[in-house]
């Protein structure tokens, strides 16, 4: 698997992400972590999930799994024809590859310029935004004195309540 995955074992489908999540108590315990949902909802869930592929060039954040559990994301161009699991409306909701969350971030156009506002750190961003490319070596985890990191902390439980909507579960 590439490094910063949140699966530890390759899935082909549903049925194997549904037998990896039964199996493997700590990439569930990954996603119940980050989407803030127990392991039993997160394994019912993910089961109504189908693979698709990109119809086109989507921006979006990333989530990666860096050394000791922490969780790190990143705002990445997803490819067209990138094979991901969606839920049933369409909307992608993780990279096939390895199993890492993908969220769409709204109001930025095809080509990364705009100025976007992340709902997992709440920063405004404005720069050319990288492909996403599984096998990217991570940026080392923040440090624990930093704005960002200490920011998060104060608020470890704080989701934007337009980001949840999107998710029925």
């Amino acid at each position: 698997m590439p490094p910063g995955a949140f699966l530890r074992n390759p899935v082909s489908d549903v049925d194997a992400l549904s037998r990896e999540l039964r199996e493997d108590s700590v990439a569930v315990s990954r996603y119940s972590h980050k989407l803030h949902l127990s392991p039993a909802i997160v394994r019912a869930n993910f089961a109504h999930l189908h693979l698709t592929r990109l119809k086109r060039d989507i921006i979006m954040e990333v989530c990666y799994v860096h050394p000791g559990e922490r969780i790190g994301v990143k705002v990445r161009r997803v490819r067209k024809g990138t094979v991901v699991f969606s839920l049933p409306n369409g909307t992608p909701v993780l990279a096939q590859v390895c199993g890492n969350p993908l969220h769409k971030l709204a109001g930025l156009n095809r080509r990364g310029k705009r100025s976007i506002v992340s709902p997992f750190t709440k920063k405004r961003r404005r720069a050319d935004i990288p492909d996403f490319d599984p096998s990217e070596p991570l940026d080392p985890p923040q440090r624990p004195g930093s704005r960002r990191h200490s920011r998060a902390r104060r608020h470890p439980q704080r989701l934007d309540p337009a980001w949840c909507r999107e998710y029925p579960f």
